[in-house]
Protein backbone atom coordinates (compact mmCIF):
# COMPACT_ATOMS: atom_id res chain seq x y z
CA UNK A 1 0.00 0.00 0.00
CA UNK A 2 2.83 2.35 0.84
CA UNK A 3 4.55 1.71 -2.51
CA UNK A 4 1.33 2.36 -4.42
CA UNK A 5 0.75 5.60 -2.52
CA UNK A 6 4.33 6.72 -3.22
CA UNK A 7 3.87 5.92 -6.90
CA UNK A 8 0.63 7.89 -7.00
CA UNK A 9 2.36 10.97 -5.57
CA UNK A 10 5.38 10.56 -7.88
CA UNK A 11 3.27 10.89 -11.02
CA UNK A 12 2.97 14.53 -12.02
CA UNK A 13 -0.21 14.29 -14.05
CA UNK A 14 -1.60 10.78 -13.92
CA UNK A 15 -4.05 9.86 -16.63
CA UNK A 16 -7.50 8.65 -15.61
CA UNK A 17 -6.55 5.02 -16.40
CA UNK A 18 -3.40 5.23 -14.23
CA UNK A 19 -5.38 6.88 -11.44
CA UNK A 20 -8.06 4.15 -11.64
CA UNK A 21 -5.46 1.38 -11.62
CA UNK A 22 -3.70 2.83 -8.57
CA UNK A 23 -7.04 3.25 -6.77
CA UNK A 24 -7.93 -0.37 -7.57
CA UNK A 25 -4.61 -1.57 -6.11
CA UNK A 26 -5.16 0.47 -2.95
CA UNK A 27 -8.72 -0.83 -2.52
CA UNK A 28 -7.63 -4.47 -2.93
CA UNK A 29 -4.71 -3.97 -0.54
CA UNK A 30 -6.94 -2.40 2.11
CA UNK A 31 -9.44 -5.27 1.78
CA UNK A 32 -6.62 -7.80 2.13
CA UNK A 33 -5.31 -6.05 5.26
CA UNK A 34 -8.81 -6.00 6.73
CA UNK A 35 -9.14 -9.77 6.27
CA UNK A 36 -5.71 -10.70 7.63
CA UNK A 37 -5.71 -12.44 10.98
CA UNK A 38 -3.21 -12.13 13.77
CA UNK A 39 -3.08 -15.88 14.23
CA UNK A 40 -4.69 -19.22 13.46
CA UNK A 41 -8.27 -20.14 14.39
CA UNK A 42 -9.41 -23.38 15.99
CA UNK A 43 -12.93 -24.73 16.09
CA UNK A 44 -13.11 -25.76 19.74
CA UNK A 45 -16.14 -25.80 22.03
CA UNK A 46 -15.31 -24.52 25.52
CA UNK A 47 -18.19 -23.71 27.88
CA UNK A 48 -17.94 -20.15 29.16
CA UNK A 49 -20.05 -17.60 31.00
CA UNK A 50 -20.33 -14.33 29.12
CA UNK A 51 -21.37 -11.28 31.14
CA UNK A 52 -22.16 -7.70 30.22
CA UNK A 53 -22.10 -5.04 32.93
CA UNK A 54 -22.93 -2.18 30.55
CA UNK A 55 -25.38 0.22 32.22
CA UNK A 56 -28.92 -0.48 31.07
CA UNK A 57 -27.83 -3.56 29.12
CA UNK A 58 -26.48 -5.94 31.75
CA UNK A 59 -26.90 -9.67 31.20
CA UNK A 60 -25.27 -13.03 31.85
CA UNK A 61 -25.40 -16.10 29.63
CA UNK A 62 -23.87 -19.57 29.54
CA UNK A 63 -22.50 -20.12 26.03
CA UNK A 64 -20.04 -22.38 24.22
CA UNK A 65 -17.24 -21.09 22.02
CA UNK A 66 -17.42 -21.99 18.34
CA UNK A 67 -14.06 -20.63 17.20
CA UNK A 68 -10.99 -19.61 19.19
CA UNK A 69 -7.79 -17.77 18.51
CA UNK A 70 -4.90 -16.88 20.74
CA UNK A 71 -6.40 -13.39 20.93
CA UNK A 72 -10.12 -14.07 21.38
CA UNK A 73 -13.07 -16.11 20.28
CA UNK A 74 -16.52 -16.35 18.80
CA UNK A 75 -19.80 -17.44 20.41
CA UNK A 76 -23.48 -17.67 19.57
CA UNK A 77 -25.50 -15.75 22.14
CA UNK A 78 -29.12 -14.81 22.90
CA UNK A 79 -28.11 -11.34 24.11
CA UNK A 80 -27.00 -8.49 21.90
CA UNK A 81 -23.67 -6.78 22.47
CA UNK A 82 -22.43 -3.72 20.64
CA UNK A 83 -19.10 -3.13 18.95
CA UNK A 84 -16.65 -1.93 21.60
CA UNK A 85 -18.56 -3.28 24.61
CA UNK A 86 -16.34 -4.81 27.27
CA UNK A 87 -17.59 -8.20 28.45
CA UNK A 88 -16.40 -10.56 31.16
CA UNK A 89 -15.51 -14.08 30.04
CA UNK A 90 -15.26 -16.88 32.60
CA UNK A 91 -14.25 -20.41 31.67
CA UNK A 92 -16.56 -22.92 33.32
CA UNK A 93 -13.83 -25.59 33.53
CA UNK A 94 -11.13 -23.45 35.18
CA UNK A 95 -13.14 -20.46 36.54
CA UNK A 96 -10.43 -18.26 34.97
CA UNK A 97 -11.90 -14.84 34.17
CA UNK A 98 -10.85 -12.21 31.64
CA UNK A 99 -12.10 -8.99 30.11
CA UNK A 100 -12.91 -9.01 26.39
CA UNK A 101 -13.87 -6.33 23.88
CA UNK A 102 -16.55 -6.99 21.26
CA UNK A 103 -14.95 -6.60 17.82
CA UNK A 104 -17.92 -7.63 15.70
CA UNK A 105 -21.54 -8.73 16.02
CA UNK A 106 -23.69 -10.54 13.49
CA UNK A 107 -27.46 -10.88 14.01
CA UNK A 108 -28.40 -14.47 13.21
CA UNK A 109 -32.15 -14.28 13.96
CA UNK A 110 -34.33 -11.88 15.93
CA UNK A 111 -33.20 -13.64 19.10
CA UNK A 112 -29.65 -14.80 18.44
CA UNK A 113 -26.32 -13.18 17.69
CA UNK A 114 -22.84 -14.29 16.76
CA UNK A 115 -20.29 -12.28 18.74
CA UNK A 116 -16.57 -12.00 18.04
CA UNK A 117 -14.42 -10.76 20.89
CA UNK A 118 -10.78 -10.07 21.64
CA UNK A 119 -9.32 -10.78 25.04
CA UNK A 120 -7.73 -7.82 26.82
CA UNK A 121 -4.34 -8.28 28.46
CA UNK A 122 -4.37 -12.08 28.22
CA UNK A 123 -1.80 -14.41 26.72
CA UNK A 124 -2.98 -17.91 25.88
CA UNK A 125 -6.12 -17.63 28.00
CA UNK A 126 -7.43 -20.81 26.33
CA UNK A 127 -4.30 -22.81 27.31
CA UNK A 128 -3.96 -24.31 23.82
CA UNK A 129 -0.95 -25.19 21.69
CA UNK A 130 -1.00 -22.64 18.85
CA UNK A 131 2.17 -23.90 17.13
CA UNK A 132 0.24 -26.34 14.89
CA UNK A 133 -2.06 -23.81 13.20
CA UNK A 134 -5.70 -24.64 12.48
CA UNK A 135 -7.31 -27.91 13.48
Amino acid sequence: MRATTNLAFALENPQNLERAQLMDILLWASELCRRMRRGPRKGIAIPIVLRSDVAGRSWREDVVTSTLSRHGGCVFCQHEALYGDVLQVRRKDTAHEAAARVVWVRRMTNESFEIGFELLDQDNYWRLDWSHGNL
